[in-house]
């Protein structure tokens, strides 16, 4: 396979790392977000939430994302039980995972390529992940954006999303951007 870009991930608070992947050549986009919300409420009008095969996530994902391909990640989430992929309406996926910490149950939106042409298109995506979450006892829904994706951004947070972490995502080949989709995604572990 070819590999479209190639990136990755730092945190700012360790500002070494960025001057070194700056002299490596990488170069700066903007943040990641990491985003989450409480106080979740069950809602009737979603989009459809069907489990996937890692090959449907690849397809769909290079398709929404020029180039980038969560197939894989997707196929170690099953392999390692990291979570399970799913495609949303059919025009977008996630990949999803519930975790449990000392205090609660979350959910952990590991990767997303999700369309925005309408704020009610994705304000349903939103709504579907949260219900997925309330249906396996998670009391919160974690994602992450990059914040070059503007709108969705305040869609999220105007919808009771909450920034909780941000990192700085660098890139060494390729364009990110130009997208049919917002890429929600943490590249850093």
């Amino acid at each position: 396979k070819t590999c479209g870009i190639i990136g990755l991930e730092t945190m700012p608070e360790a500002p070494y790392n960025i001057g070194m992947y700056l002299k490596m050549g990488f170069i700066l986009t903007p943040p990641t977000l990491l985003l989450a919300k409480s106080g979740l409420v069950p809602a009737k009008k979603t989009f459809n939430l069907a489990e996937a095969s890692p090959e449907e996530v690849s397809e769909i994902s290079r398709k929404l994302l020029n180039g980038i391909d969560y197939g894989s990640e997707a196929e170690n989430a099953l392999k390692f039980g990291w979570g399970k992929p799913f495609s949303i309406n059919k025009n977008g996926f996630c990949v999803l995972s519930v975790h449990n910490n000392a205090r609660e149950p979350f959910l952990r939106v590991n990767a997303m390529g999700l369309t925005v042409s309408r704020k009610e298109d994705f304000v349903s995506g939103l709504r579907c992940l949260e219900n997925y979450a309330l249906k396996n006892k998670a009391v919160r829904v974690v994602v992450s954006i990059n914040s070059m994706h503007q709108g969705a951004l305040k869609l999220l947070l105007e919808n009771g999303y909450k920034v909780k972490k941000c990192s700085v995502r660098m890139v060494k080949k390729g364009q990110y951007g130009k997208f049919q989709a917002v890429d929600m995604s943490r590249w850093a572990m």
